[in-house]
Formats: structure tokens, sequence, C-alpha cells
């Protein structure tokens, strides 16, 4: 078990310095163009909280943050790199190698739902600095929950929310752990883009669910893909055996 949770660890460390990294990035930039929101509504218009989480360019920052990480998974595995000569030395099985970078990828990628919660949350306290008498201190909260952006990162009573917010981090972290497996075999992979592009551009209105479902769909569609493309049991104990 010892070995097992060493595998872990260098699944995880090996990417948690970029995924901080580039995390710190996207709330940095989200902030930073809340801010600007706030501070240049449209004329005549106001600016209510959730106009701002809703923003497009607030949005396609998650999205691109994520698709770096998805580009960094899939160098993870490069010939020479310590995490490659570590990765192939460790006396454990094939089967715990795949499992434990399936299970790194989750959460890693629950981290990144953390931190896009905690920008949003940002957001919403920069707005009640910068707006104090738009909202009452109660209804700021409530109005922030109009966003269908961060209404999809915290569901709250929202039952058919909750399980496709889990299921949208949970397939993007196991197509992050098999970008990491398919790296290690010296192996491109085909990232979700098309995903993370429908997230960015198009956020569904509050109690309707079809477009997530789509997108969803094809998420984990392409992520069965992926799986039945991982390479088998030989072909790994052929690179292992690679000098």
């Amino acid at each position: 078990m010892k070995r097992q949770l060493s595998l872990l660890m260098l699944v995880s460390r090996s990417q948690l310095y970029r995924t901080i990294l580039i995390l710190a990035a996207m709330a940095v930039v989200q902030l930073g163009l809340a801010l600007w929101r706030i501070q240049h509504p449209d004329i005549n218009a106001g600016i209510a909280v959730e106009t701002v989480l809703d923003w497009w360019p607030f949005r396609w920052t998650a999205a691109l943050a994520m698709a770096g990480l998805f580009v960094c998974f899939g160098a993870m595995g490069r010939r020479g790199g310590w995490v490659d000569y570590t990765w192939y030395r460790l006396p454990v099985s094939q089967t715990a190698r795949m499992f434990w970078s399936l299970v790194g990828g989750v959460l890693l990628f629950l981290l990144v739902w953390a931190v896009q919660l905690a920008a949003a949350m940002g957001a919403v306290f920069l707005f009640r600095q910068l707006q104090p008498e738009r909202y009452h201190q109660q209804t700021l909260f409530l109005a922030a929950y109009r966003s269908s952006y961060f209404h999809g990162l915290l569901p709250l009573a929202d039952g058919w929310r909750w399980v496709a917010t889990i299921f949208r981090y949970v397939g993007l972290g196991l197509y992050g752990g098999i970008a990491m497996i398919r790296s290690f075999c010296g192996k491109r992979t085909i990232h979700p883009f098309v995903s993370l592009i429908a997230m960015a551009i198009v956020t569904s209105p509050l109690g309707s669910y079809e477009w997530e479902i789509i997108v969803l769909g094809v998420l984990w569609l392409m992520l069965c893909t992926a799986f039945a493309w991982l390479p088998r049991w030989t072909e790994l104990e052929e690179e292992e055996e690679t000098p």
C-alpha cells in the first residue's frame, strides 16, 4: 500500500505545482475582469452581480485554464524527466499505475472546481465592496445564485445540477489521468477541448438541463473512446523494458 501511495504522490505532486500556478493565474485574471466589469457598467443599464459572473471573458478564462492543464498532463511523461524515471522504477503493477493516475487526475480537477468557486465568491465580494448600495448583504448571494456559472459550481438545492457538476469534473479528471498514462507510453491524447469550448460558449438557463446533458454526453463519449484507446498491458510492459 505504501508503494501505491508513493505512486499517487508522484502523479499528484508532479502536476500540483503547474496546476496551482495555472489556477492562480486564472483566479487573478477572473478577479481582474470582474473588477473591470463592475467599474465599467453598460451605459444607463447599471450592472448586476450575475452579469459579472456570466460575462463571457469570465467563463472563457476558466475554460482556457483547464485546457492548459490538459496540455500539461499530456506532457507529463516526457522522456528523460525524473517523473518518467520514477514512474518506471516503482515496484507496482501496471493496474496500480493506471488506477492511481486516474485518481490523481480526479483529485486535481476537484481542486480546479474549488478554485473556480473561490474565484467566483471573490468576484461577489468585490461587487459587495464596490457596489454596496445595490444589494443588501442578505440578498447578494441570492442574486449571485441567479448566475448559471455560479449555479453550476454550487447548485445548493438543485439535485440534478449537483449530479451534472460532479460528472463534469470527475469526467475531466479521468480524462486528465488518461492523458498522463498515454504520455508515459509516448502517445498523444485528443484532449476534450470541444467540451471545454461548449461549456464556455453557452450556459444553461436556471431550470434548463438540455445543453448540460449534451455537453456531458459529448465529454463522456470522448472519455469512453479514450479508455478504449488506452495502451494494452503488453504495450506498457514493452515501454517499461525500454531503457
